[in-house]
């Protein structure tokens, strides 16, 4: 999933090597792009936040709700037992609005926390994986947690990414992986009428 560059790098010549077919799911908005994913993003941020915060699950709990953001999804003591399990929690309840400005308060609070960015695919590097035998699916523009969304952004993520996919490749995109296997029965109807013909 994603579309990291270690990948190409380091999963093609193993997989070539011993003949594993396999399937990449690409988030269109990181190719050629130096950047974290939100969700790692986010991952490196809860991790600052933990080393310096003397209480992570109190502190963590109190700017939630100076953000006017729900916080019963870490009612559970052990949803806030290290950064994963809270990272965890966090991102299938918030809508990625929601997410960017949590990370903007724990930037603000703890500092960045961000360093050494993983290197991304280029759009020839996906296009080489598909020449060699990789099938390229869409897994959304920005790596979105669907069904927290409203259905205008839904179908955008679903059909702007299989659409650059297709113009970059010259290929129909026939799959799609839902984003940390989140899904209703919205974003399944939204996936078929962007004419996938196979959702993971």
């Amino acid at each position: 999933d994603d579309g990291y560059r270690d990948v190409y790098e380091m999963a093609l010549p193993v997989l070539e090597r011993k003949g594993v077919p396999a399937a990449m799911f690409v988030v269109t908005d990181l190719i050629g792009r130096t950047a974290w994913q939100i969700h790692d993003k986010l991952y490196q941020l809860v991790a600052t936040a933990f080393l310096n915060w003397s209480d992570p699950r109190l502190e963590m709990l109190g700017l939630l709700e100076s953000l006017g953001l729900p916080t019963h999804h870490l009612a559970r003591r052990d949803a806030t037992a290290n950064p994963m399990l809270t990272v965890s929690a966090l991102l299938p309840e918030l809508p990625q609005a929601d997410i960017h400005r949590l990370m903007a308060s724990l930037e603000r609070s703890v500092g960045n926390g961000c360093r050494d960015v993983p290197l991304t695919l280029t759009w020839e590097m996906v296009d080489d994986m598909r020449r060699r035998g990789f099938i390229i699916g869409s897994h959304t523009r920005s790596h979105v947690t669907l069904p927290v969304e409203g259905a205008e952004r839904i179908a955008d993520e679903i059909r702007r990414s299989k659409a650059e996919l297709e113009t970059r490749l010259g290929e129909q995109i026939d799959h799609f992986a839902y984003p940390g296997g989140h899904f209703n029965a919205q974003v399944v109807e939204a996936v078929a009428r962007a004419g996938y013909r196979l959702a993971y």
